[in-house]
């Protein structure tokens, strides 16, 4: 990263939400989460929501720590990929939500004017949030990353407030 702050390097970063649950049923049980592989982070938890809601949050998980991590961002941009058709085509194409999907949707595009980052989808076996993660090389980054926040370990649930703060 050149030292004027300009924009000048891209971080690609991966986000996924799967559901347990019949796909049927109000609320289900997930798993969300992200990887920016080329510094070696990995995160994941556990949610309650539907398969959509659960991917949602795992983009907003990423997008709320990049923001919380800016000063070490700084210069940076942002490829997020992921296998989420129907959030990438939703953000891409600006469509209706259902009414579950309006809050998310709106947290991700305020953290637009924040951040900047493209989302494109990507075949699951490419998304290295879910897989691929170990076949990494290590990296050691030189930039200052906060790891230990309390915000991380108490994630916030669909529909209680605070998911894009």
């Amino acid at each position: 990263m050149s030292k004027d702050n300009q924009i000048n390097d891209t971080l690609r970063c991966y986000f996924f939400g799967v559901t347990t649950d019949d796909q049927n049923e109000e609320s289900l049980r997930g798993l969300s989460g992200f990887a920016i592989p080329d510094l070696g982070i990995v995160y994941k938890n556990t949610f309650e929501g539907t398969l959509h809601q659960c991917q949602y949050n795992g983009l907003l998980t990423l997008l709320r720590f990049v923001n919380n991590n800016m000063k070490s961002f700084r210069g940076f941009e942002f490829e997020i990929f992921s296998d989420a058709a129907v959030v990438v085509y939703q953000l891409n194409h600006h469509k209706s939500l259902s009414r579950g999907l309006r809050e998310p949707y709106n947290a991700v595009i305020g953290y637009k004017s924040k951040i900047p980052f493209k989302t494109s989808w990507i075949p699951r076996h490419e998304n290295q949030a879910i897989s691929g993660l170990l076949e990494s090389p290590p990296f050691n980054p030189d930039i200052e990353i906060k790891f230990e926040d309390k915000r991380y370990s108490d994630i916030d649930r669909m529909g209680k407030g605070q998911i894009g703060q």
